[in-house]
């Protein structure tokens, strides 16, 4: 769900399959659960270019390894890969590019609070090393879902927290400083459920952020979006939905001020849950609306702005819960209206998790595939502008290993950044993998 902007989220909503909780919150709720056994991976064999294995300082309990291909800048692609975490369950849910190149990370664990997360931020220079490390939360889950920076280097943090607010959770707004610091917070919301789950830096130095909100609306669960300033005043907040359950997953800003939006809406009718696709004005006016409908369950994980100004969008299909999903793509124009759509995926589950859009007109797409590779991969693939697929990759290992944001950087190559229980110290471990520009190590 991310292009330079970071995204989504651990625990947060889809990390690793849809649940159904009255079919509609399934959309947003994690994985089944299962119970943390802390495993020892296999450490990188000598001779492997280890990274800081010790991580920055002040972490304990925490543990790094990391893996280059060579030096970086010196005329060949710069690609290395790092784990990051403790004995027990430890996810990167989004990734933003700072100024400079280097990378801010955000994640969530269980290390210190035992049942509840906590939120934590992550300085990764371009070349793979652990510039510092921030932790923050309180006596219950506090989550960071997704990340946006300006392009004077404003760093916004959102996602929802029980340990502050005014209800069972309320949106986190974090505003921090270039080290992760916390220069400003706020909370927003009302006395039931509400969540951000994904932001986008808007022209202005502001932020666009979207999620879902239980407070407010019409139904158990509306789409909410609101617009902050600069300096984190909210500027006006929306909310879109009906009866039922209705959600948020990705925002983008567009090229004339305004955003876009996709999630899932409750039909009210036989068909279930629709993709959504909601265009809005920089006022947040909304200019057009759209759902889309293949078979029995449909949502929208990420979107992103095509060359000429319409969008791209991927989601997900299934005519039978979690056990048959694809990955749904579909391009629209900058009036909203279908050019072309396509589904990929086997006979098991898949799940669209990053998409960025480039500048020759094609996309970049990373998923979790039980279809492919060992089963429970990483599905890297690029598709043409008609959406064909050009070249594809898997990146996993025995067990599970899961995409959460992905970057596609300017100079070649791409960032992608999610959680593993194939390799690292514990249970799951956050995972960044940078690669080539056709998904190499």
């Amino acid at each position: 769900m991310s292009r330079d902007k970071g995204r989504i989220a651990t625990g947060r909503g889809l990390t690793a399959g849809l649940l159904l909780v009255a079919a509609a919150a399934a959309f947003a709720a994690a994985h089944p659960p299962q119970t943390p056994v802390a495993t020892a991976h296999a450490k990188p064999a000598p001779g492997e270019d280890i990274l800081d294995p010790d991580g920055p300082a002040g972490n304990p309990g925490w543990q790094s390894w990391g893996r280059a291909s060579g030096p970086c800048g010196e005329g060949r692609p710069c690609t290395w890969e790092r784990t990051v975490g403790g004995a027990s369950d430890d996810k990167i849910s989004a990734v933003a590019t700072l100024p400079n190149g280097d990378f801010v990370i955000a994640g969530n664990s269980r290390e210190n609070s035992g049942s509840f997360y906590d939120a934590w931020t992550l300085g990764v220079g371009k070349d793979g090393r652990l510039l510092w490390r921030q932790a923050f939360g309180g006596a219950q889950t506090d989550q960071i879902q997704d990340l946006a920076v300006t392009t004077d280097g404003e760093i916004f943090a959102v996602g929802h927290t029980r340990s502050q607010g005014a209800g069972e959770s309320d949106l986190w707004f974090l505003r921090l400083a270039d080290d992760g610091t916390v220069r400003e917070r706020r909370t927003l919301g009302g006395e039931h459920n509400d969540r951000a789950r994904a932001a986008a830096p808007d022209a202005g130095g502001g932020v666009f952020v979207t999620g879902f909100t239980a407070s407010e609306g019409a139904g158990g669960r509306d789409i909410w979006i609101m617009r902050f300033s600069p300096d984190g005043t909210p500027l006006w907040t929306r909310t879109i939905g009906g009866a039922g359950y209705d959600d948020g997953y990705d925002i983008i800003a567009m090229p004339d001020g305004g955003a876009a939006v996709t999630g899932f809406v409750w039909t009210d009718d036989s068909r279930g849950f629709d993709l959504a696709v909601i265009r809005l004005s920089a006022a947040g006016e909304t200019v057009w609306r759209r759902s889309f409908h293949r078979a029995a369950f449909e949502a929208g994980t990420a979107l992103d702005v095509t060359p000429d100004g319409g969008l791209v969008v991927l989601g997900t299909t299934s005519t039978d819960g979690l056990r048959d999903q694809d990955i749904w793509a579909i391009r629209l124009n900058a009036d909203g209206e279908m050019l072309w759509q396509q589904t990929y995926g086997g006979p098991k589950p898949e799940e669209p998790w990053g998409l960025a859009a480039s500048a020759s007109g094609g996309f970049l797409v990373a998923a979790q595939t039980f279809s492919k590779g060992a089963g429970g991969d990483i599905w890297l693939f690029r598709l043409t502008p008609d959406g064909a697929i050009a070249w594809e990759r898997t990146h996993g290992g025995p067990k599970w290993d899961h995409p959460s944001a992905l970057l596609e950087m300017p100079e070649g190559g791409m960032l992608i950044a999610g959680h593993t229980a194939s390799k690292g110290a514990g249970f799951e471990d956050g995972w960044l993998l940078r690669l080539d520009a056709e998904g190499r190590f």
